[in-house]
């Protein structure tokens, strides 16, 4: 007799599970509102899928707890294990809520995990996994959920001296054009909001100053920038004179390039020393 009935409660049990799986199909709709990229430097990225969970009963649940695998370009780069919520969530009857799932991306570990994908200006990636629901003292009942998504292999843009150009050098001074060169190495464009720049001929400060355009650089391509330079030897020193004879001058730049993609505005330091021709 005894058997008898914990066979009976267990089947009662399985029923309301089933009960409770059945109605939470048809309560809870799961619904990705957006993607996007947060946080994009050279060294990795954000990528947050903001979901909504909507309750179109009148009946009240709460979010209990999750659990889901991320893959890129079908190979599995991270799992979480199924997750309680240190405090549920409540989704009452008629109500609605956004939830999100940031997944850090970080390109090291990345390139380390994923073959094939160095050389891509973007890859394709999907995140999916169950939201675990309850009803009261009820638990158990899960709904299945996947989005699909893409994000950039970012690389930082590089800048370089191409040139001093002499415009006119007398005894008493110079007129210069040093050109810079910022170098986009990425499978898409970028803008160059900003470059600030702290100058140095061969040692000697010339100038600091910031340099904007807005002409967009394209992809693996390149963007020119000129620094005007009009001095007397007096100010900075006459050794400047006297390098700017030579064929070739070594030139220090170093500041900040501000570049705008189309996941946000970027501020990366740069420091150069270079010895580069000087053209007359």
């Amino acid at each position: 007799m005894h058997r008898r009935l914990l066979v009976s409660l267990a089947l009662l049990a399985a029923v309301a599970v089933a009960a409770f799986a059945l109605a939470l199909k048809d309560d809870i709709k799961i619904t990705l509102e957006e993607k996007r990229v947060e946080n994009l430097s050279p060294e990795g990225l954000d990528l947050v899928f903001y979901v909504s969970l909507e309750n179109v009963s009148s009946r009240d649940y709460a979010l209990s707890g999750y659990t889901y695998r991320f893959v890129i370009q079908e190979q599995e780069y991270f799992r979480l294990p199924e997750t309680s919520l240190d405090r549920t969530l409540p989704l009452p009857g008629g109500s609605r809520e956004m939830i999100r799932f940031p997944v850090r991306i970080t390109y090291e570990l990345l390139h380390q995990s994923i073959a094939g994908i160095r050389d891509a200006a973007s890859v394709s990636c999907y995140i999916m996994g169950e939201m675990m629901f309850a009803r009261g003292r009820r638990r158990g009942g899960a709904l299945p959920f996947a989005f699909s998504a893409e994000f950039p292999l970012f690389q930082a843009p590089t800048v370089a001296v191409h040139a001093v150009k002499a415009k006119a050098l007398t005894i008493g001074g110079a007129d210069l054009e040093v050109e810079l060169r910022v170098s986009n190495p990425n499978g898409f464009s970028l803008s160059v909001d900003e470059l600030e720049y702290d100058l140095k001929i061969g040692g000697h400060p010339l100038k600091q100053g910031r340099l904007s355009s807005t002409v967009p650089v394209t992809a693996s391509s390149e963007q020119s920038l000129s620094i005007p330079l009009l001095f007397s030897f007096y100010e900075v020193g006459n050794d400047v004179h006297g390098l700017l004879q030579q064929e070739t001058v070594s030139c220090q730049v170093s500041g900040t390039l501000v570049v705008r993609t189309e996941w946000g505005r970027l501020s990366l330091p740069y420091r150069l020393d270079q010895s580069v021709p000087v053209e007359r």
